[in-house]
C-alpha cells in the first residue's frame, strides 16, 4: 500500500510538472502569435484618383479635370504583397466626400461592430497572397452636381482606413 502512494505521488509530480510546461508554452504561442498578428495587417499602395467622363467601348477611361464634366470616378491602388496575410476574398469600401465632408454616391451603410461607415462604393477581390492591382469605378448619382474644389478619397477594410488621398476638380 506504501509503494502504491509514493508511486502515486511521483505520478502526480510528474503530471503537475507537464501541466506547468504545457502552459509555460501555451502562452509563449499567444505572445508569438500576437505578435504576428500586426505582421497580418492589408496594406495598400499607388493610391490615384481621377474623375472621369465616361468609359468606352473597350474599357479607356476618359479623365476629366472638371466638376460639372464628372460622371464617375476612376480609383486605383495596389494591394501591397503579405505572406502572413490571409488569403481569400477582401472587400473594401470607398468614400468619397467634398469639401463639406458630404458623401457623394452614397450607397448605404456598413457596420462593423460599433461602427457603421457610409460609403460611396465597395468592390471584394480575391487576394491570394501577392501583389494585386486593383482599379474601381463609381459612378456619381446623376442628380448630384458637384463643385469645384477638393474631394478625399478614402480605402477602407473592416472598418480601417487603409490609405487616403485629395482630388482636385475645377
Amino acid at each position: 500500500m506504501k509503494i502504491e502512494r509514493l508511486q502515486f505521488e511521483k505520478t502526480l509530480k510528474t503530471r503537475d510538472s507537464l501541466t506547468k510546461l504545457i502552459e509555460t508554452k501555451y502562452t509563449h504561442l499567444l505572445d508569438k502569435n500576437t505578435s504576428l498578428s500586426e505582421y497580418r495587417k492589408l496594406f495598400v499602395s499607388h493610391l490615384n484618383a481621377e474623375a472621369a467622363k465616361r468609359v468606352t467601348s473597350r474599357n479607356r477611361v476618359v479623365d476629366t479635370r472638371y466638376a460639372r464634366r464628372t460622371k464617375k470616378f476612376h480609383i486605383e491602388f495596389t494591394i501591397v504583397k503579405n505572406e502572413f496575410l490571409i488569403k481569400g476574398p477582401k472587400t473594401f469600401y470607398f468614400q468619397i466626400m467634398d469639401a463639406s465632408k458630404t458623401v457623394i454616391s452614397d450607397q448605404g451603410t456598413v457596420s462593423f461592430g460599433p461602427k457603421s461607415l457610409r460609403y460611396s462604393g465597395k468592390k471584394t477581390v480575391n487576394y491570394r497572397g501577392d501583389e494585386l492591382q486593383v482599379s474601381v469605378i463609381i459612378d456619381k448619382n446623376e442628380e448630384v452636381k458637384l463643385d469645384k474644389g477638393m474631394y478625399d478619397i478614402i480605402i477602407f477594410h473592416k472598418g480601417n482606413v487603409l490609405s487616403k488621398t485629395v482630388m482636385t476638380l475645377k
